[in-house]
């Protein structure tokens, strides 16, 4: 596919930026180590403080006294960022000079490292981004399963982790359904990659009656007490199940 301009990137990235404000929620990725350690100092040169803090999950959350203002701050060091995650009505004057002292990534330029499925750092450009889905859409869609029909197992199933982490962020059941129905669609031919598609049961759950399979391509059924579950990662999904197979 070609390359988009840098027009459109950033065009793209200030529809995640609208997005974003529209919720109140703002997430952005600062170099690890010293925007971290800045990022922090920046937070409390403001006012804000340490409400809730895990070390060993290298994570805090910051508020201000009058809770307009939160924050949380993730330490990964697999993606090598900082994420920051504000929301509240008082976060974006914050969240301004916090920026303006760490520098962060441009969403423009994650999102170009991302669609090149032939750039090594497309995997951590797309997981950095999964974090970044406040709001899920159809330019997400496209974007995840370009890596999920990626000839690489690795892209692949580094797809299928990053795509929880956004329908996580998103608070949505929808992106792992909707990807899974527009990949399934796509096959041509019984030959054709299949990274992803259909439901199975998680573990623990049992087919009704206990019956085998029917034949290839058939789908376990489930009673209406349980819970369906997307192929493969385990995503619980509340919705009809999608077209296809396990």
């Amino acid at each position: 596919m070609p390359a988009p301009t840098e027009t459109a990137l950033k065009a793209r990235a200030r529809t995640l930026l609208l997005a974003m404000t529209e919720r109140e929620r703002w997430v952005y990725a600062v170099p690890l180590g010293e925007g971290a350690t800045s990022a922090r100092a920046a937070l409390e040169a403001q006012g804000l403080a340490v409400e809730e803090e895990d070390p060993g999950a290298h994570v805090a959350r910051l508020v201000d006294a009058a809770g307009s203002a939160r924050f949380v701050l993730f330490d990964s060091a697999p993606l090598d960022v900082t994420l920051i995650e504000a929301s509240g009505a008082g976060a974006p004057a914050v969240l301004g000079a916090l920026l303006e002292r760490t520098g962060f990534y441009a969403q423009s330029r994650l999102l170009a490292t991302a669609l090149d499925v032939q750039d090594p750092e497309c995997v951590k450009a797309l997981r950095t981004l999964a974090h970044m889905v406040v709001a899920w859409d159809e330019d997400w869609t496209d974007l995840f399963l370009l890596h999920l029909a990626s000839p690489d197992a690795v892209v692949r199933h580094e797809a299928v982790a990053s795509l929880s982490v956004a329908a996580m962020v998103a608070r949505d059941a929808a992106p792992p359904c909707t990807c899974c129905e527009r990949r399934w669609r796509a096959r041509s031919s019984p030959s054709s990659p299949r990274p992803w598609g259909g439901h199975q049961p998680g573990r623990g759950q049992r087919r009704r009656g206990g019956a085998a399979r029917a034949g290839r391509g058939a789908r376990p059924e489930l009673s209406g007490s349980e819970t369906r579950y997307c192929w493969p990662q385990g995503f619980p999904c509340p919705g009809p199940p999608c077209p296809g197979g396990p």
